[in-house]
């Protein structure tokens, strides 16, 4: 707020030269802007080449993200008092007391490391347990490695593997790959995956939900006397079977039609 409408459309301006695409930045008017003012702002960001502007006036809603506010000087002895930290605070203790049971991990773990190529990248997910749970999540590349440990902090203290994949889960990106037969569009996402996958195994599962679900149909059809699957998908080698007069894949979802 403490530059014109115009310095705004400069520094806009500034930026559009050494972008392709247009640049999104809100240039903030004063409130007594008039028509002929904003009319020549929007002018003035053709000249200057900008591909997009949006405007501002101070004050035209009830609520903003901007607003004028007094700054007050922090008294003294404020700034004088150290800071505690987070283990000093009785509540913080509260919490720590009061936090469910955590299970220690055990000196020797098994599980699985899978590569998956993301982004250009490759990124690893290793997934251990001790024979009937998960235990712990390891990660590297394109994403922060504070995610495996936050995940394996939950995982360890109470939280169910489903819980902490679906939390994973929701996290989505620009990028997407095709994994275990599912899309996936962030790292979180295949975290996610592969923590599912180490679950079905340890439950005597296959791996992927798709093919779970597609054994699971076959036993019922058969169990009662039905039974549509006709071949195997060219694409991903899944059953094939006719459904709603076109053969479709259970799979991949490849339809002839």
């Amino acid at each position: 707020m403490d530059i014109s409408s115009e310095q705004h459309v400069q520094v806009l301006a500034a930026t559009q030269l050494n972008v392709d695409n247009s640049v999104s930045k809100t240039c903030n008017g004063a409130k007594d802007d008039t028509l002929e003012s904003v009319s020549e702002l929007y002018m003035l960001a053709r000249q200057l080449g900008c591909k997009a502007v949006s405007y501002y006036r101070d004050g035209s809603r009830d609520e903003q993200v901007l607003t004028s506010m007094k700054k007050h000087a922090q008294p003294k002895e404020m700034i004088a008092d150290p800071i505690p930290s987070l283990s000093e605070l009785p509540e913080t203790a509260a919490m720590i007391d009061s936090a469910p049971d955590r299970e220690d991990r055990p000196k020797e773990l098994s599980g699985s490391t899978w590569q998956i190529e993301f982004d250009g990248q490759r990124l690893y997910v290793t997934v251990n347990h001790n024979g009937k749970q998960i235990q712990e999540i390891f990660v590297t590349g394109p994403i922060s490695s504070s995610v495996g440990k936050l995940a394996s902090k939950m995982l360890r203290g109470g939280f169910h593997v489903k819980e902490v994949a679906h939390m994973l889960d929701t996290t989505t990106g620009t990028h997407s790959v095709w994994f275990n037969q599912r899309l996936l569009t962030s790292p979180e996402q295949a975290i996610a995956e592969c923590l599912l996958i180490m679950q079905r195994r340890l439950a005597g599962q296959m791996d992927s939900a798709r093919a779970n679900k597609a054994t699971s149909d076959i036993q019922s059809k058969q169990a009662s006397g039905m039974h549509s699957i006709i071949g195997k998908c060219v694409e991903c080698g899944g059953q094939v079977e006719f459904s709603g007069g076109c053969y479709v894949c259970r799979d991949c979802g490849r339809s002839r039609c």
